[in-house]
């Protein structure tokens, strides 16, 4: 049902369409013919059943919100609150963002890992440029729904966009009606925008005033149930398939990534592995993982002359130690095999459980003893 529609009857002397209102269902006033008078008694029946119907419904599904009456005047409040809303959720997605950036300054970059994690930042804009979109079409069907019915000619008063009944404009946005407490959107503006879109309603005055009463409260809720879907769904919605993607990434096996070096260090929990990640100036910097062995920094630098390549293949079938925590007691078991995976990561299979080779050490030889004293050429900082 569109805006500017008007409850109409044939007139009794010239049989032409004239506007009435539900707050008179018993009289007509004829702008063609000029007759002013009562109307049939079963036009008056049709009409005072639709009134009726009116005082039966709840004023206030027809009456504006303060947040309805801003929409109506402004949408920065609707961009304000959807934009507040969606940063707040939005913060994991640019958290993974600038983790993303981290793996552009690997050498050589790591673009398949950026563009995992980049995915929930873009999925976000989208959802930002759909929602301003979608902020304007409901403040657009807010403004239909509430518009009153314009003037049929200058100098007449609008009329109520649910009874009909004349209002007076002023220089406020939104007027009450008198009879039916019907709450109608007056500005010049959208009255000249309904004023090529007057209608006119012959028949079936029950069933346009209740569409007309409620369709204000439906829009709101509609337009609402939206923004809400976007601004929170839709970050979530990209947080849990980064992880979805992530994990079924992590878990497809491929060959070992040689691009990945690593060296075999002497440390006083015995030979343990470091990932060599970055050389420079004639020395490497090695990762042991999270969680170092004893007495061994997570990160170190050691002279390229002392660095002992290692093969994470020769681990294969080896017993391996490696800590949970720095100060608990270390772990055991025998590694499977090991593998690389889609997002260009190593793992070793240990007893069954994936983990990084980085900080796992072999088992000393029987009967040699470990080093007690800080290995050669390593500048612990």
């Amino acid at each position: 049902m569109g805006p500017g529609r008007l409850y109409t009857v044939h007139c009794p002397q010239c049989d032409r369409p004239a506007s009435v209102s539900l707050a008179r269902p018993e009289s007509i006033d004829c702008d063609a013919c000029g007759y002013s008078g009562r109307l049939p008694d079963d036009v008056t029946g049709r009409l005072r059943h639709a009134s009726d119907v009116v005082k039966g419904l709840d004023a206030g599904s027809r009456q504006l919100s303060s947040s309805q009456r801003r929409a109506l005047t402004s949408s920065l409040s609707q961009v304000g609150k959807f934009v507040a809303v969606s940063v707040l959720s939005g913060i994991p997605s640019i958290l993974f963002l600038l983790g993303g950036l981290s793996m552009l300054l690997l050498d050589p970059p790591f673009w398949f890992g950026f563009a995992a994690a980049a995915t929930p930042s873009a999925i976000l804009f989208l959802t930002t440029i759909l929602a301003f979109t979608r902020i304007r079409q409901g403040r657009r069907a807010l403004v239909e729904a509430s518009m009153a019915v314009p003037p049929a000619a200058e100098g007449q008063p609008a009329s109520c966009r649910l009874c009909g009944a004349p209002i007076e404009t002023s220089t406020r946005a939104v007027v009450r009606c008198d009879w039916c407490m019907t709450d109608n959107l007056v500005t010049g503006e959208v009255l000249g925008l309904a004023a090529d879109r007057r209608m006119e309603v012959l028949e079936g005055f029950e069933k346009v005033v209740l569409e007309r009463a409620t369709r204000v409260r439906a829009v709101a809720r509609r337009s609402r149930l939206v923004l809400i879907l976007l601004s929170v769904g839709a970050p979530l919605a990209s947080t849990t398939l980064f992880f979805v993607v992530m994990v079924l990434l992590l878990a497809i096996e491929r060959p070992v990534n040689g691009k990945h070096g690593y060296a075999l260090v002497e440390t006083q929990a015995g030979p343990c592995v470091g990932n060599v990640y970055r050389r420079s100036g004639g020395e490497s910097t090695l990762d042991f993982g999270l969680v170092a062995p004893p007495g061994v920094e997570n990160h170190i630098r050691i002279p390229d002359a002392d660095l002992v390549p290692f093969d994470i293949d020769d681990l294969v079938g080896k017993e391996v130690f490696f800590w949970e925590a720095k100060a608990g007691a270390p772990t055991s078991g025998v590694v499977e095999r090991v593998h690389g995976t889609a997002l260009g990561e190593n793992y070793a299979v240990v007893s069954g459980l994936d983990r990084k080779p980085e900080g796992l050490c072999l088992a000393p030889a029987p009967g040699v003893p470990c080093a007690q004293q800080p290995f050669p050429g390593v500048d612990p900082r």
